[in-house]
């Protein structure tokens, strides 16, 4: 699969592919917010592309962008999830366009579980991947406290995506009543509170289907006044990384921006 990823191979299907499924967008980004690149970073030569949200420079250092996630390619048998090509091949585009020299700006907490570089990307010209990537609307903006810079932007962009239907947004959002719980990963999704109840450290929301939220007694104060038992009912959208427990899809929200009332 790498070799694909490389410069040469495909070029002109690639292209072609990209050209029906990806609607056009300016080479530099009109969005109010602060998405520039920060002045006197240098220049970083990219290697090959990985996936939608992830490269690999020269160097041997692997990249996961901050502020997105895209769709997983398939890998052990399992099918790509929608979108995962077209959000590959859209950061390969713009890779190419930068001539493979990129932009970067290391998050506070520079580095995942994984031990990829967790950063901020831009184009030699400045403009900034995350931003570019969520307004096509190949990968949903995602937050991870303390890596919040550029927030504004990034909503912003999955703004445009979403208003216009591109990508992604062609399609609604799943309730959280028909996830498997089994599948774990990121997942945007909306749902009906249940049931509320609280520990010492956190509130958790139990949604319709098999969906616990737990949100730090920190985070639902940036989100509500409320009592939690006053959202049993109330509908919700939220987004994140979920895991499997005790036969149930968990989530733990970090950031106030990954859950808003509906």
């Amino acid at each position: 699969m790498l070799a694909y990823l490389k410069k040469a191979p495909h070029r002109g299907a690639f292209f072609i592919v990209l050209a029906c499924l990806l609607q056009p967008f300016p080479a530099r980004l009109s969005l109010a917010s602060d998405c520039e690149a920060p002045s006197g970073s240098g220049l970083h030569r990219v290697a090959y592309v990985i996936d939608g949200d992830t490269l690999r420079l020269k160097s041997g250092e692997t990249v996961r962008l901050i502020g997105i996630d895209a769709p997983e390619l398939g890998r052990d048998g399992h099918p790509d999830r929608p979108y995962a090509r077209q959000a590959r091949d859209a950061l390969l585009q713009l890779v190419e366009q930068s001539g493979w020299r990129i932009r970067l700006r290391p998050g506070i907490d520079p580095r995942d579980r994984y031990r990829r570089t967790l950063a901020h990307l831009y184009t030699a010209g400045g403009d900034n991947l995350t931003a570019a990537l969520l307004r096509q609307g190949v990968g949903y903006q995602a937050m991870v406290a303390p890596n919040t810079a550029h927030l504004a932007c990034y909503q912003e962009a999955e703004g445009v995506a979403r208003s216009a239907g591109r990508g992604l947004w062609r399609t609604a959002l799943p309730e959280a009543s028909t996830l498997d719980p089994a599948d774990t990963g990121f997942h945007l999704m909306q749902g009906e509170v249940k049931r509320a109840r609280r520990s010492r450290h956190a509130v958790w929301l139990e949604l319709a289907g098999d969906v616990s939220v737990r949100l730090p007694w920190s985070v639902w104060h940036q989100l509500t006044a409320d009592e939690p038992e006053a959202c049993v009912a109330r509908r919700l959208e939220l987004r994140g990384w979920f895991y499997r427990s005790k036969g149930r899809l968990r989530v733990t929200i970090s950031h106030p921006s990954a859950l808003r009332w509906r």
